[in-house]
């Protein structure tokens, strides 16, 4: 299973969700981004996922940078590390 890291331009998000899934019988929260053009939520860290309120509180931070005005008109990049087999 070999990783990989995935840059994603901030313009092309529109949005970062905290969503859950089944593992098995249990309930598991990952954090997903909406990519424009992409049928599929790009799953952030599919291997660690951590509990719901450390997802929470990634998701806010991340929309606070997502959503805060860009005054200096430079360009900002996702950095995501997948897997291969995920998609």
């Amino acid at each position: 299973m070999g990783r990989r890291t995935r840059f994603i331009p901030t313009e092309k998000v529109r949005d970062v969700v905290v969503n859950e899934g089944f593992w098995g019988m249990e309930v598991r929260f990952y954090l997903a981004v909406v990519v424009e053009g992409e049928k599929e939520l790009v799953v952030v860290f599919p291997t660690l996922l951590p509990g719901r309120r450390i997802c929470e509180q990634v998701w806010r931070g991340a929309r606070g940078c997502l959503y805060q005005p860009d005054v200096a008109g430079r360009k900002v990049y996702w950095i995501l590390r997948t897997n291969d087999d995920m998609g």
